[in-house]
C-alpha cells in the first residue's frame, strides 16, 4: 500500500509567517538575526516560562523539546520520529542547523569554541560564505526532493542511501540530528497568499521535509516555516512564532548586540554517495511534487470591520463567533452542512496533545437554514445564533476536557487493526465518514489564538478547505487553501462570502444592541 507524501493533505503541513516586513538589504541579513532568536528560544537553559491556559491551569511543556532537533525517519508501514534535543543540565544537544541552497546541503554551527551562541553578524557571514558558494557554482542533486516522495517509495530509497555507501549513515544523521533547517530560497513572492504558497509548496530542491522545523528565506527577505505536525501541535509552534515576532519587532529588525566578527570555522557541505536509482528517485519525486503544488490554491482574507473587542462585548467567545461563521458560509454555498474540525489543545493533561472539536452542530445547521429563511424574524435568528454559540462552547470545553470522540474511536481502531481483530462496523459505515470520520472532514480548521502569527494547511479531503485563523482586538485574520483540480471549491470564493457573513452576524449583533437600549 502507498502511503501519502509528507507535504499532502494526508499529513498536516503547518506554516507560519512572521508580520514583519524586510528591514535590511539582502535575505541573509535578515535571515541571520530569525535564526538567533529561533535558537535563543531553543529552550536549553530551561528558563522558559511554563504557559498558562485562560483559566490559569498549567500547560504541559513537552512538546518544547521536539519542535528542535527532531526528524521523522520513513518506514515502509509506518514512519517513527528522532529526537535528539537535550536541556542543559540533560547532557550535550546538537549545535549545528542544515542549510539548503540550489540543491546542495550544509551544515553551520551555530556555537563558539566556548559553547556560546554566535551573533547574528556572524551567522550572516557563514550563510553568505553557503549562498556565494551555490550562486557561483553548479546546483546541487536535490537529495531532498526524495522527502516529497510517497512514504512507502522514500522508505525504499532510504535504505538504498545507507546500503550505497558507509558515509551515508553519517551524512543523514548529520541532517536528521540538526536544529532546523533553513532554505536560500530564489523565489520572490509579492503577497501574503503567494507567500503562503511558495512556503508550503515552494521550490522543493531546497526542502527536508522530514524535519520538525524548516525555516524559509526569501529573496525579497520575507520569511516562512514548514513545519511537521507529528512532534508537536500548531499551538506550540504559534507561541514560538509570536514570541521570535515580538524580539525582531522590539529591535525593528536590526542585531543591536557586538558587530564584532570573528574567524569561524566556516560551513561544511554534506554530499551523499548516490546511484542511478536515487537519480531516477529524485526525477519522480520532483514530478509528484510539482503535479501537486500546482493544484494548490491560497487565500488570505484580513477582515477589519470588527474583532475580539467588538465580540467579548456581547459575551461572546470570538473563536465561537468565527466557527459559526465558517459553517454558515459553506450552507450558504453549498446548501448543506460541512463535518468540520476544529483543533481543541488537551495540553492540561500529561503529554497531552489535540481533541476534535465536531463545529457542524445541530443547533448551528438550524440557525443556518434560519438565516437563509426571509420569513424568520432578525430578533428568532439572533437567539438560534446565540444558542448555536453556547452549543459550540460546551463542545469546546468537553473536547478540552477529555470528553471528545475521535481520540477515543482512533485508538479503538488501532487496537483492533493492530491486533488482527475485525474492525468494528462503525468504522464502515457511511455515516461515520460522511460525518468526517476517518480523516475525512470538509473544513479542517484551526484557532491560532490572539497573537499575530498566521498559519495555514491544507484541506483534509480534495472538495474540502483548509483553514486558519487568528483574532485580534479589531481584525479577524483568515486563511484558507482549496485545490484547484476541485469542481467545487474555491478559496477566494470563500472568503469573499465570509467576509459578507461577518458582516451579517455584525447586524444581528447590533439589532441585539438596539432592543437592550429601547
Amino acid at each position: 500500500m502507498m502511503t501519502f507524501p509528507i507535504y499532502f493533505h494526508k499529513f498536516s503541513l503547518l506554516t507560519f509567517i512572521p508580520l514583519l516586513s524586510s528591514l535590511q538589504p539582502t535575505f541573509y541579513s535578515n535571515l541571520s538575526l530569525y535564526i538567533y532568536i529561533y535558537i535563543y528560544f531553543h529552550c536549553c537553559s530551561e528558563t522558559l516560562r511554563a504557559q498558562t491556559n485562560r483559566n490559569g491551569q498549567f500547560l504541559c511543556m513537552n512538546q518544547y523539546h521536539k519542535i528542535f532537533t527532531t526528524c521523522r525517519i520513513p518506514g515502509t508501514k509506518k514512519d517513527h520520529l528522532l529526537h535528539y534535543f537535550k536541556t542543559e543540565s540533560e547532557g550535550e544537544t546538537p549545535q549545528h542547523i542544515l542549510v539548503l541552497c540550489r540543491g546542495r546541503m550544509f551544515t553551520m554551527g551555530i556555537t563558539d569554541d566556548t559553547n556560546e551562541l554566535i551573533t547574528a553578524p556572524e551567522m550572516q557571514k557563514q550563510l553568505q560564505i553557503i549562498y556565494d558558494k551555490c550562486i557561483n557554482e553548479e546546483a546541487g542533486p536535490s537529495v531532498g526532493i526524495l522527502t516529497a516522495h510517497d512514504r512507502t517509495s522514500w522508505a525504499k530509497y532510504y535504505k538504498e542511501l545507507l546500503a550505497i555507501h558507509p558515509e551515508n549513515f553519517h551524512t543523514l544523521e548529520l541532517v536528521q540530528k540538526s536544529i532546523m533547517a533553513v532554505s536560500l530560497d530564489e523565489d520572490c513572492p509579492q503577497d501574503t497568499s503567494e507567500l503562503f504558497t511558495k512556503a508550503i509548496a515552494g521550490d522543493p530542491t531546497n526542502r527536508w521535509f522530514d524535519k520538525s522545523l524548516n525555516l524559509i528565506s526569501f529573496k525579497n527577505g520575507l520569511f516562512g516555516s514548514n513545519l511537521d505536525h507529528a512532534p508537536s501541535d500548531g499551538m506550540t509552534t504559534v507561541h514560538m512564532t509570536y514570541y521570535v515576532d515580538c524580539r525582531v519587532k522590539e529591535s525593528k529588525g536590526k542585531w543591536t548586540g557586538n558587530m564584532t566578527v570573528r574567524d569561524l570555522e566556516p560551513p561544511k557541505e554534506i554530499v551523499l554517495h548516490l546511484n542511478e536509482s536515487i537519480y531516477q528517485g529524485i526525477e519522480d519525486a520532483k514530478k509528484m511534487y510539482l503535479n501537486t503544488a500546482k493544484t494548490i490554491k491560497c487565500n488570505i482574507l484580513w477582515y477589519d470591520k470588527y474583532g475580539r473587542t467588538f465580540l467579548r462585548s456581547f459575551n461572546l467567545h470570538p473563536d465561537t463567533h468565527v466557527q459559526l461563521a465558517l459553517q454558515y458560509t459553506y450552507y450558504r454555498l453549498y446548501g448543506k452542512p460541512a463535518p468540520t474540525y476544529e483543533t481543541a489543545t488537551i495540553r492540561v493533561f500529561w503529554h497531552g496533545r489535540t481533541e476534535t472539536i465536531r463545529s457542524c452542530s445541530v443547533e448551528a445547521i438550524k440557525w443556518c437554514q434560519a438565516m437563509l429563511d426571509a420569513k424568520v424574524s432578525k430578533a428568532e435568528k439572533l437567539n438560534l445564533m446565540l444558542a448555536a454559540a453556547q452549543k459550540h462552547n460546551t463542545l469546546r470545553n468537553e473536547a478540552q476536557n477529555l470528553e471528545g470522540c475521535d481520540r477515543h474511536l482512533l485508538a479503538l481502531y488501532v487496537l483492533a487493526r493492530d491486533n488482527g481483530e475485525d474492525i468494528p462496523a462503525i468504522y464502515t459505515d457511511p455515516a461515520f465518514t460522511k460525518s468526517g470520520g476517518g480523516g475525512n472532514f470538509y473544513l479542517s480548521t484551526s484557532f491560532l489564538g490572539y497573537t499575530t502569527a498566521q498559519g495555514g494547511t491544507l484541506p483534509m479531503v480534495k472538495d474540502g478547505y483548509g483553514i486558519f485563523y487568528h483574532i485580534e482586538e479589531d481584525l479577524i485574520y483568515v486563511f484558507s487553501s482549496s485545490f484547484k483540480d476541485s469542481d467545487c471549491t474555491d478559496c477566494e470564493k470563500f472568503s469573499s462570502l465570509l467576509a459578507e457573513v461577518f458582516n451579517e452576524m455584525k447586524d444581528l449583533l447590533e439589532i441585539h444592541t438596539k432592543v437592550a437600549h429601547l
